[in-house]
C-alpha cells in the first residue's frame, strides 16, 4: 500500500528572479519476504515462504527544495538550491529458511546546498561559456539491525551513527575556436568529513583522512560535416567507502585513499534522415582500490577488490523508414576484471566483478497508426553474469522481455492505454550467493495494464 504526494510551486519576484518549491512525501506498507531457492522460483515464482509470514516494511520519505533561478543580463546567470531529505525504515526479513528474522531500522537525514554562476561572452571571436559553483552535502544516519522472531526481538547486533560531510567547488568552460570545433575543460575539487560511532560498543572513530580529491576533466567535439560528429572525454571521479567502510575503525588504523576512477570514451554520432541517429562509442574506466560492499554483514563493512578495470562499446540506432513508424535500438558489451586485487586474495587477478552481464540488449518500433490510435512495441534483455568474483557458482541472470502498448487518444486530453508486460512469460530473477547458496527474487511475470491518461 503506497502513498505518494507532490507539489511544486514557482513565484516570479520579477521578470528576471524567481523563486521556486518542492515538496513530496512518500509512504508504504509492504509485505516484503526474502528470497526463494532455486526449485521454488522455477515451480512457482510468485509465491512466498511460510516462515516469511511476519515479514514486512514501513517506510516514509519527505524531501523538500527551495531554489532561486536568477538571470543578469542576456548573457548571465545563477542557479542556487537548498534542500532537506528525511528517510524513515522499519523492515522485517527472513532471506532463508535456515537465516534468523532481522529488524533493519535506518534513519537518515540530508540537507544540502548547491549554487551554480554561468555567463557567455566572444573574446577575440572566441565564443565561451564558463560556470562555476559548489555544493556542500550532509548526512547524519542510524542504523540499527536486530534478530527477531516473529517479530519479537532477541537481541540487537547494530547500533551506529554515523555523519558525512562532502563540499567541492568546480570550473568549466565551453570554447568554440571554430563553428566545428568545441572543448570542455572542467576541475572539481572535493573534501569529505564525518565521524562514526558504535553505540553497541561505545567506539567512535573519525572518517578517512581522504585529503583533497582532485577530478580533472576534459571533452572535445569535432563535427568535420554536418551529419557527422566525433567525440571524446576524458576524466576523472571517486569513490568512498559507504555506510561504515568510510571510516577509520579499529583495528584499521591506516587512512584509505579515494578509489579514483579514470575514464575516457570517444565514438561517433552520425544524424541520419526524418531525425534518425547512429552512434558508436568506446569506453574505458580503470579504478585504484575499489571497495565493494559486504552484502548483510553485521558492521556494514566491505571487501576491497583492488585496482579494477571496465570496457565496454555501444551501439545506438534510430530511424524513421516510413511515416509515422520509428525503429531503435541499442546493443552494448561490457567487461569487468580485476587487475590488482588485494593482497589477501591474489587468486582474484584476471577475475570478473560479479553481477556484470556482458551484453545488454533494447529495441523497439512506435507506430504513429493515426492522429489517435498508437501502438509501441519493446524489448529488454541481458546476457548471463557471475554470483560472486570467485566465479564459482556459474554464470546466472540472463533475459528478454517483450512489452506491446496500444494508446487510444479518444478525447484531446485523455488517453486510454493498454500494456501487455513482458508478453512471453519469460522467467527472470535477481539471484544472490549468500555464501553457501543461490537465493532467487524472481522479476514479474506476464501482466496486463489498462490506464486512463487525463490532463485538466
Amino acid at each position: 500500500d503506497r502513498l505518494s504526494l507532490s507539489g511544486k510551486w514557482a513565484y516570479a519576484l520579477t521578470d528576471d528572479v524567481r523563486l521556486g518549491l518542492t515538496l513530496r512525501h512518500y509512504r508504504a506498507h509492504a509485505d516484503e519476504p526474502g528470497y526463494l531457492t532455486q526449485s521454488d522460483a522455477a515451480r512457482d515464482p510468485r509465491m512466498t515462504n511460510s516462515y516469511n509470514a511476519s515479514d514486512g516494511d514501513d517506510r516514509q520519505m519527505q524531501m523538500a527544495s527551495l531554489s532561486l533561478d536568477a538571470q543578469f543580463g542576456p548573457d548571465a546567470g545563477l542557479v542556487a538550491r537548498l534542500y532537506a531529505n528525511r528517510l524513515r525504515d522499519d523492515r522485517f526479513v527472513k532471506f532463508s529458511a535456515t537465516a534468523a528474522q532481522q529488524r533493519r531500522v535506518t534513519q537518515e537525514d540530508h540537507q544540502g546546498a548547491l549554487f551554480a554562476v554561468h555567463a557567455h561572452q566572444s573574446l577575440a571571436g572566441l565564443s565561451i561559456m564558463w560556470e562555476a559553483g559548489g555544493d556542500v552535502q550532509h548526512q547524519d544516519n542510524i542504523s540499527l539491525r536486530y534478530l527477531t522472531a516473529d517479530r519479537r526481538t532477541l537481541s540487537q547486533t547494530r547500533d551506529q551513527n554515523f555523519t558525512l560531510t562532502i563540499g567541492g567547488v568546480y570550473a568549466q568552460a565551453m570554447l568554440a575556436p571554430a563553428p566545428w570545433l568545441q572543448l570542455t575543460p572542467a576541475y572539481r575539487v572535493d573534501w569529505v568529513g564525518g565521524q562514526f560511532r558504535n553505540r553497541l560498543t561505545n567506539i567512535s572513530a573519525p572518517i578517512n583522512d581522504y585529503g583533497r580529491i582532485d577530478q580533472p576533466k576534459m571533452s572535445i567535439t569535432l563535427t568535420p560535416v554536418r551529419p557527422v560528429t566525433f567525440y571524446g572525454s576524458w576524466g576523472r571521479s571517486f569513490q568512498i567507502g559507504v555506510g561504515s567502510g568510510a571510516y577509520l575503525i579499529p583495528p584499521r588504523q591506516n587512512n584509505l585513499a579515494p578509489s579514483i576512477n579514470a575514464g575516457w570514451e570517444s565514438g561517433v554520432k552520425i544524424a541520419l534522415p526524418h531525425q534518425g541517429q547512429l552512434r558508436l562509442a568506446l569506453w574505458q574506466q580503470s579504478a585504484t582500490g575499489e571497495i565493494k560492499r559486504k552484502l548483510n554483514d553485521p558492521l556494514g563493512d566491505f571487501d576491497n577488490l583492488g585496482a579494477t578495470r571496465r570496457r565496454g562499446a555501444d551501439v545506438q540506432v534510430r530511424v524513421a523508414p516510413v511515416s509515422g513508424v520509428q525503429l531503435w535500438g541499442a546493443l552494448s558489451w561490457q567487461k569487468a576484471i580485476i587487475t590488482q586485487p588485494d593482497p589477501a586474495t591474489p587468486n582474484l587477478l584476471g577475475a570478473e566483478i560479479d553481477h556484470v552481464p556482458h551484453w545488454l540488449i533494447s529495441g523497439g518500433a512506435d507506430w504513429a497508426v493515426n492522429p489517435t490510435l498508437r501502438l509501441s512495441l519493446t524489448a529488454t534483455g541481458q546476457s548471463s553474469y557471475t554470483l560472486s568474483t570467485a566465479s564459482l557458482q556459474g554464470r546466472w541472470g540472463d533475459f528478454l522481455r517483450v512489452t506491446t502498448d496500444l494508446g487510444w487518444r479518444f478525447r484531446p486530453k485523455a488517453e486510454l492505454l493498454l500494456s501487455v508486460r513482458n508478453i512471453g512469460n519469460s522467467r527472470a530473477a535477481y539471484i544472490w550467493w549468500d555464501g553457501s547458496q543461490r537465493l532467487f527474487s524472481p522479476a514479474e511475470g506476464r501482466s496486463v495494464t489498462l490506464s486512463l491518461r487525463t490532463q485538466l
